[in-house]
């Protein structure tokens, strides 16, 4: 059946389309679709932007946790520091000069 322009919305009652369906029609006749759909979109834009800020600030926050302790691993598996070249010559903390690592720490040598 064709709609006549001022005959819109009996002609749909009488199809039997569904009101969503109608009032959906009826907005994307509007412009109101394009508000929605501008809305949507920002707001998953401003979720996305802040998302990514707070994961950021997260990941330097671990990095910085992290840094020390692989630091200490490569000295520890290399025999001298990484950052200054200097040999390593005990395990930090014992006091003693020793070529083995503390007893409970595993080392590359000896797996």
């Amino acid at each position: 059946m064709l709609v006549q322009p001022g005959n819109r919305k009996a002609s749909r009652q009488d199809e039997g389309v569904d009101p969503l369906i109608e009032r959906a029609i009826e907005l994307a006749a509007s412009g109101a679709l394009h508000l929605v759909a501008f809305v949507a979109f920002a707001a998953f834009f401003a979720g996305y932007a802040a998302g990514r800020r707070r994961g950021k600030r997260e990941g330097a926050v671990e990095g910085a946790r992290y840094a020390p302790l692989e630091l200490r691993r490569q000295t520890w598996e290399k025999g001298y520091c990484v950052i200054c070249g200097s040999l390593a010559e005990s395990a930090p903390g014992t006091g003693e000069s020793s070529e083995e690592p503390p007893e409970g720490v595993s080392s590359p040598a000896n797996s």
